[in-house]
């Protein structure tokens, strides 16, 4: 059983470095290479997410239901398009969750989801990424988070 932070049960992460983003009909997956809380001890044998291996996921420690709530920063954007969040589990099919249609602005339009999902030990959430402005869109790191924590 993993241990508890302020009564957070699983992780905050965020990023160091910005991640561009293909415009693409495909979503990526978004990285997450710091935290600032992981409650998943030393001994545990699933971790609530690493920093240095498949850091695009979160994974259930335990059978039970899991809050995923991210908010994911874009740099600004250069051309109109759409600029969309989603996630998958396991390697199963995106779910598109929140999409924003943009202009050209040189603001950084930020999207927001909250999930709760159902999960078994073991199995995984990506968050995923997808813009269509015709050129490549960095995720900024400032404002860029995800926290995944077992209800």
């Amino acid at each position: 059983m993993a241990n508890t932070v302020f009564g957070l049960k699983g992780t905050i992460a965020t990023k160091s470095a910005v991640q561009s983003v293909a415009s693409s009909a495909t979503a990526a997956i978004v990285t997450f290479d710091l935290e600032t809380y992981d409650t998943s001890g030393d001994t545990e044998a699933v971790k609530f997410h690493s920093i240095t291996t498949n850091t695009g996921r979160f994974y259930a420690v335990e059978d039970g239901f899991y809050e995923l709530s991210a908010t994911v920063k874009f740099a600004a954007i250069a051309a109109a398009g759409r600029v969309a969040l989603g996630y998958s589990i396991d390697a199963g099919a995106d779910v598109e969750t929140v999409e924003q249609v943009t202009s050209a602005t040189s603001s950084t339009p930020g999207l927001f989801m909250k999930k709760y999902l159902k999960l078994s030990a073991g199995q995984y959430v990506t968050l995923k990424a997808l813009q269509t402005s015709g050129g490549a869109i960095d995720i900024v790191v400032a404002g860029t988070e995800a926290v995944f924590k077992k209800m």
